[in-house]
């Protein structure tokens, strides 16, 4: 199911490659894109039941393992892909999405260009 072969010298390893590229994708589908999140996210019950682990793997862990991948493994991912790709696209369209879509106030400091005092933040900032 996910790449079997990585250029991997190790003999063994408790956070292997297949539950580390799960980890990573279940990181970047919820947002969570840099390494460095997967720390924060150790105790975190949502990860830990769709992953089906009680730790995960560290941002060093994950970094080594990207560090791993070669062109092999990137075919292999590609096929996962078109796999996906596929269940996607069998999908039946919806009629109607919905949207729901709050706004987000970017603090600003000092005396920047476009900032602006928001009621609602109580704080200055840039509010698109």
């Amino acid at each position: 199911m996910f790449p079997s072969k990585t250029n991997d010298i190790a003999l063994f390893r408790y956070h292997t490659d297949d539950k580390n590229l799960l980890q990573k994708m279940f990181q970047v589908l919820a947002g969570y894109f840099p390494d460095n999140v997967a720390d924060e996210l150790t105790n975190d019950p949502t990860f830990k039941t769709i992953l089906d682990k009680s730790t995960f793997a560290s941002q060093p862990t994950l970094s080594r393992f990207m560090n791993r991948l070669d062109e092999d493994t990137l075919f292999q991912l590609e096929e996962i892909a078109k796999v996906m790709r596929r269940k996607i696209y069998s999908i039946e369209e919806p009629e109607m999405v919905l949207l729901d879509i709050d706004s987000t106030l970017l603090n600003t400091y000092g005396n920047q260009e476009g900032n602006d005092f928001n009621y609602h933040y109580s704080n200055y900032g840039y509010h698109p």
